[in-house]
């Protein structure tokens, strides 16, 4: 598909150098194109998942050190 969009040419005329059908080109951009988009709410999700780990693992850390801080004060 990257050599069809290289080239230039018309669906058609692609399509007829390299016999093929336009309907077949058109089902093989719409998948490529798809599957790209895909692709990218993927990577999009990526980053949000990590932030949230990283926020519960502060809070996590946040609360044991609380917890450690208050079990060793000894009451006066």
């Amino acid at each position: 598909m990257a050599t069809y969009r290289a080239s230039g040419l018309t669906m058609k005329a692609w399509c007829n150098a390299n016999q093929c059908s336009v309907e077949q080109l058109k089902y093989w951009l719409y998948k490529i194109k798809r599957g790209s988009s895909q692709t990218t709410q993927t990577q999009r999700l990526l980053p949000y998942n990590l932030y949230l780990l990283l926020l519960l693992i502060h809070r996590a850390a946040f609360l044991l050190f609380h917890l450690l801080f208050f079990i060793s004060v000894k009451p006066i």
